[in-house]
């Protein structure tokens, strides 16, 4: 008897991301059903699934960066470093997290002066080293590089 293991493991495999394909892609409220909405659409969608479509990186943003604006998570200064990827301190979390994406890692410390977040983006390698974006009380304070 013969057996054709690795066509079966292809097809399966081949199965898989199609069902993961469709399952992300069809979802309602899923961030590349958002990226096809128009402005009237979005109004509609949750906070936080507009604000996981920001965080995705999917294009075109600037519908939901308007959308964002409108609900009052970015200032005008916030629109235009969310455009160019940038952060400054005293930003808003949301609006570092819509400029940069969610941290690979989050460090979370609360006491009496409130909530204070180290916010790790990017992880080391023999290249580069993270960078770590100091938050206290949703706002940015400080980063390190």
């Amino acid at each position: 008897m013969f057996c054709n293991c690795d066509k079966e493991y292809d097809m399966y495999k081949k199965m898989l991301v199609l069902l993961l394909l469709l399952s992300v892609s069809g979802c309602p409220g899923s961030p590349f059903q958002l990226a096809h909405m128009n402005a009237n659409q979005l109004t509609s969608v949750t906070d936080e699934q507009l604000l996981q479509a920001l965080t995705t990186q999917i294009k075109p943003r600037e519908l939901m960066i308007d959308e964002a604006k409108r609900r009052g998570w970015l200032t005008d200064d916030e629109i235009e470093l969310v455009k160019q990827k940038k952060i400054r301190i005293g930003m808003s979390e949301r609006a570092l997290r819509i400029s940069w994406g969610y941290p690979s890692d989050i460090n979370r410390t609360v006491g009496s002066f409130g909530v204070h977040k180290q916010c790790v983006y990017g992880t080391y390698s023999g290249y580069s080293s993270p960078t770590y974006v100091y938050v206290e009380n949703g706002k940015v304070t400080s980063w390190q590089d």
